[in-house]
């Protein structure tokens, strides 16, 4: 019975090799890839690579330095008396043959507050470089010989070339009205670029300057007409959020069929990710927070947040048209994304696709990042037929804008022109931006819609002014 059982076994084997041999001789093709596949695998491997590249090579995270986030976001020029605004991208190009060495050295080491003095300063002709914030004189060594015995917080916003033959400059806090003053080295601040300058004065905006809260912004004397600018959309792949957050630490994932969100999480890390909106929310809790209080918790300095918070930047995010720091308070700091110099806002009271929220946590001299907020769309390919132009409105037509809605340029600490992101974008796949005025209280921002509206009146009636919170 046993020699039966094994011929019948062996015949069953010599059936099925005889079906294979016959089928690869019939097709000599299957025979080869059968070849390939156990002799050439580190040949297709390479191959693969080559043409295909990975999403690692494809998504790259972006690098901004300090310079990078604190640049100035307008340049003045005052010319025999009348203010002109220079394009956005004169602005860039110049900031690349400036900004790159120190050329302003200090001379009065003490700040001086004096309104009067400081307007028949900018009564004459000078080219004034304006700054989204007011920061520390620290935060601009390498643009400015401080020296030991002057005060390294004293915050400034606004840096002012004069054009005389003295090559005077002054350091401004246009807020409080104070200013320190200095001189350029005429080698580094060459007459080649205020030549430069000058030249572009043909494609500048002639403006007007107002008076806000504390300060002045300069908006357009004539009409003028921009392009919106629509993109496709690319959402980054969230397994490139993964590492950063776990290093490769185990974790489990959690998901809501109602909520459209996954939550990637371990004992003390938490990665969300909400497909309605496609923001990205990462917070991280180390063992001490069980037991800590806010007393435990020290204040950050604002040196040492932008410093942590760029760390977060190289690892998370892929903006690659710009970022600026836009507002900060006790441990948050906000960036914004910009795009062709001008900062990027949601379209009323939608998701915010232009804001980077940072929270960091001091607990002991240690710093550690508790949340980051993160939008995890960028831009692809401009689709250039399909913009629109925008009436962009002049500064006698936003006054007149105000007193309809009985609303004062007081009331608001600043006054910006930026492009906001429609809400429309058709399942993610394209996005228009529109260039318009928007109008900034606090932390607060309106889009010149919602003066139109009666929107803004109405909040700013129901919520605590904070207009006198700017320092």
């Amino acid at each position: 019975m046993k020699n039966k059982s094994w011929i019948s076994f062996f015949l069953v084997i010599c059936f099925i090799l005889n079906l294979l041999l016959t089928y690869l001789l019939i097709d000599a093709r299957a025979l080869y890839n059968l070849y390939q596949q156990f002799t050439n695998i580190d040949q297709q491997t390479k191959l693969i690579d080559e043409n295909h590249p990975s999403e690692t090579n494809y998504y790259r995270t972006v690098e901004p330095t300090m310079d990078q986030v604190l640049a100035p976001c307008q340049i003045i020029v005052n010319q025999e008396g009348q203010l002109y605004w220079l394009p956005q991208h004169i602005l860039e190009e110049l900031l690349k043959d400036v900004f790159n060495q120190p050329f302003v050295e200090i001379t009065q080491k003490q700040a001086r507050i004096d309104a009067i003095e400081l307007n028949e300063h900018l009564s004459k002709n000078h080219v004034q470089f304006i700054f989204p914030n007011k920061m520390p004189l620290a935060f601009f060594a390498n643009w400015v010989k401080i020296p030991i015995d002057t005060n390294h917080q004293f915050a400034i916003n606004r840096i002012v070339l004069s054009r005389g033959k003295d090559h005077k400059v002054y350091l401004v806090d246009s807020i409080n009205k104070a200013y320190l003053e200095g001189k350029y080295d005429p080698q580094k601040m060459s007459d080649e670029f205020l030549r430069r300058v000058d030249k572009t004065l043909d494609q500048a905006v002639m403006v007007d300057e107002y008076a806000i809260n504390r300060d002045s912004v300069y908006l357009p004397k004539q009409h003028l007409t921009s392009p919106s600018q629509v993109y496709t959309l690319e959402k980054i792949p969230e397994n490139l959020f993964i590492n950063p957050v776990f290093k490769g630490e185990n974790f489990d994932i959690t998901e809501s069929q109602e909520e459209h969100t996954r939550l990637y999480h371990n004992y003390n890390k938490n990665l969300m990710i909400d497909d309605n909106t496609n923001i990205l929310i990462m917070s991280q809790n180390e063992n001490y927070n069980n037991q800590m209080t806010q007393k435990d918790l020290y204040d950050i300095n604002l040196e040492t947040k932008i410093k942590e918070s760029l760390k977060v930047l190289k690892n998370f995010e892929y903006w690659r048209q710009g970022l600026r720091v836009f507002s900060e308070n006790q441990h948050q700091i906000v960036y914004r994304r910009y795009l062709g110099g001008l900062p990027i806002f949601p379209q009323g009271d939608h998701v915010d696709y232009g804001a980077v929220k940072i929270s960091l946590t001091n607990h002991v001299k240690r710093i550690n990042l508790n949340q980051l907020q993160l939008p995890i769309l960028t831009l692809g390919v401009n689709v250039d037929d399909q913009s629109r132009p925008i009436d962009i409105e002049t500064g006698a037509e936003i006054q007149a804008l105000l007193d309809k809605a009985g609303l004062k340029f007081s009331q608001f600490n600043q006054i910006v022109l930026g492009f906001e992101w429609q809400a429309n974008m058709e399942n993610f796949k394209k996005v228009e931006l529109v260039p318009k005025w928007f109008f900034i209280v606090g932390n607060r921002v309106y889009s010149i819609d919602q003066i139109k509206n009666g929107f803004v009146r109405e909040d700013l009636a129901k919520k605590p002014s904070e207009t006198d919170s700017v320092n």
